[in-house]
């Protein structure tokens, strides 16, 4: 993992060279007001794990799930572009670590990772209409968007067939399992997934359910953390546009932020490295943005937003996750 990160810094020097110059001439009141926020998103980002392990009856401590947060965000981009899958499994293990079942690690890490994308999804259908109605929407952008409600949609639906109907989704799974054995079957990989592939997912969509079920109060606490997280987001996106003199209406940064973040989930790059900075300075540019402060705008976001807490999750990951490191 440490080649890999010294990797990506030496491949991306020049773009971290440009970020230290642009952020030099912002006004750095904003500047700082940015990094604040960015730090609040993650501390409530790691609230949102916590509340997420609440609910499956795995008590953590909030400060405990700062540096589990951080180095997940550190794994995931060290790692093959999966979904988070890399920071899934890692946040899994951590939590059996700390006492937690199998089942409660898997479910609470689920849970969290739904809970986040579909408070995500509303801000991201809000975008995709504003953009839609100035005829401003790109393929890549429907595409994108589109694999996002899909797996959204599908791990909802998932959870309320465990809830409901969990005969029925056991079936799902065992065919979905069948199905994908036969296609690695045609590239001479006919196990991609084990025999007891779908009884565990099945397993913990049914606990991940009931979970969610039996304690509405605190999956509303949860659920009203996560548009906390994405709003203070959103509000230091705004404080970047004070720092660089660039108005912006509510509808602007609604657009930024969505396809930014969309970029980071979907993306065949890890985390959308690169390819974040090379499409929404677009999209900023066709909405009226000077290509210059669209520029000076993404990199500062993604340096606040991303390289910096990446380079804490590699300390982190150095100062607390030996274990996580040889897993």
């Amino acid at each position: 993992m440490t080649a890999v990160f010294v990797w990506r810094l030496i491949s991306h020097f020049e773009e971290i060279e440009a970020l230290a110059a642009i952020l030099a001439g912002g006004a750095w009141g904003w500047v700082l007001l940015t990094a604040v926020f960015q730090l609040i998103f993650y501390i409530i980002a790691a609230g949102l794990l916590k509340f997420s392990f609440d609910i499956m009856s795995l008590p953590t401590r909030w400060r405990d799930m700062i540096p589990v947060t951080f180095i997940s965000l550190f794994v995931n981009s060290t790692a093959p572009p999966a979904g988070g899958a890399a920071g899934f499994a890692m946040t899994v293990d951590d939590a059996r670590r700390r006492g937690g079942t199998a089942a409660q690690a898997a479910s609470g890490a689920l849970l969290n990772q739904v809970i986040n994308y579909a408070i995500f999804s509303l801000l991201l259908g809000i975008g995709m209409i504003i953009l839609a109605s100035r005829q401003e929407l790109m393929m890549i952008q429907v595409v994108s968007a589109a694999i996002l409600f899909a797996a959204t949609t599908g791990m909802v639906l998932m959870l309320s067939l465990g809830l409901w109907r969990p005969t029925m989704l056991r079936r799902l799974l065992a065919v979905l399992q069948k199905g994908v054995n036969r296609v690695g079957g045609w590239v001479k990989r006919p196990s991609l997934l084990s025999p007891t592939w779908h009884q565990k997912h099945t397993d913990e969509f049914i606990k991940t359910a009931r979970g969610m079920a039996g304690r509405p109060s605190r999956l509303i606490v949860a659920a009203i953390t996560a548009l906390a997280m994405h709003t203070l987001s959103l509000l230091s996106l705004y404080t970047l546009f004070l720092a660089f003199n660039q108005p912006a209406s509510p509808s602007i940064l609604i657009i930024g932020y969505s396809m930014t973040m969309l970029f980071t989930i979907v993306s065949p790059t890890p985390s959308g490295i690169g390819v974040v900075e090379t499409i929404v300075p677009l999209i900023y540019k066709s909405v009226g943005i000077p290509a210059s402060t669209a520029a000076a705008i993404i990199l500062s976001f993604r340096g606040l937003s991303f390289w910096i807490p990446l380079l804490a999750g590699f300390l982190l990951l150095n100062r607390f996750g030996r274990g996580a490191r040889s897993r």
